[in-house]
Parts: C-alpha cells; sequence; structure tokens
C-alpha cells in the first residue's frame, strides 16, 4: 500500500510539477516542493532524500537525482552552478 501511495505522490505531484526544473539554487526548487506538499516534508541536502510525513507514524521517502552543470556568466566573468531534478525515486 506505502509503494502505491509513494508512486502516486511522484507520478503525480513531483513528476508533473518539479522534475527537470532547472535552477541556480537547490534550494529554491526544493522550498517550493516543501511549500506546496500538504505533508510535512524535510529535504536532506547531504543525502539528497525527501521525506514525506503522511501522518500515523508514516514516514515516506524519495531519493533525488541531480545533474550539476556550470557556465560562465557573460556579465560579470564569473562560474554559476546549475541544479537540473534528473530523476525521483
Amino acid at each position: 500500500m506505502y509503494n502505491e501511495i509513494k508512486n502516486n505522490i511522484v507520478k503525480n505531484f513531483l513528476n508533473k510539477g518539479y522534475l527537470y526544473t532547472c535552477g541556480c539554487s537547490k534550494s529554491a526548487i526544493i522550498d517550493k516542493i516543501i511549500e506546496n506538499s500538504i505533508f510535512t516534508t524535510n529535504y536532506n541536502y547531504d543525502t539528497n532524500v525527501m521525506t514525506m510525513k503522511l501522518g500515523d507514524d508514516v514516514d515516506i521517502t524519495f531519493d533525488f537525482d541531480w545533474e550539476l552543470t556550470s557556465y560562465i556568466n557573460k556579465l560579470n566573468n564569473k562560474e554559476v552552478q546549475h541544479y537540473k531534478l534528473i530523476k525521483i525515486k
């Protein structure tokens, strides 16, 4: 049952709204997911694991895979990190 709930959250919330999202700040992307989640949600930046607390001591975890690239900003000639969420499992 928990796998079905997890798959539904991935398919109908995370993949539809956030998969392939790009940005210069990983935390900005994560903050938006947490803001829009209906469950209490935490993210561990060291392990790239998000935990949603569904209630009644039921927690579901999601592993996030990120692609990290960088580019040189033409205005100030500085390197900028760029994150892309490529997989949620």
